[in-house]
């Protein structure tokens, strides 16, 4: 939470910092990760806590922070679903359905 409210608040994190700080959360067993370095969050309830937390303008600007990430490095991987989610939560409804249609296509072809 610390590293998503600093990266709002335009404060740029080191990367030693931004890796201290997870490995914190995962000394806590509050995040684990993978061995790809995905961190994913070990209770369903903690992440609802978080993300109920947040001001609704944070999260959005998350979400949108997100799907541009996702657009720019695994477009082709089939995210479309993934997409359309964080597109939705960003308010992009647009895009959103953009990305639910192609979803739903591919699962009609598939």
């Amino acid at each position: 939470l610390k590293i998503l409210l600093k990266s709002q608040e335009g404060k740029d994190l080191r990367k030693d910092e931004m890796l201290n700080n997870l490995n914190h959360l995962i000394d806590l067993n509050i995040l684990m990760a993978d061995k790809y370095s995905t961190y994913t969050f070990c209770n369903t309830l903690v992440v609802e806590v978080v993300y109920n937390q947040m001001l609704f303008k944070v999260r959005t600007n998350i979400h949108k922070q997100i799907a541009q990430w996702y657009e720019t490095h695994h477009h082709s991987e089939g995210n479309d679903t993934i997409l359309a989610h964080h597109w939705k939560f960003a308010e992009n409804y647009q895009k959103a359905i953009h990305y639910y249609d192609k979803a739903g296509q591919k699962a009609m072809e598939n």
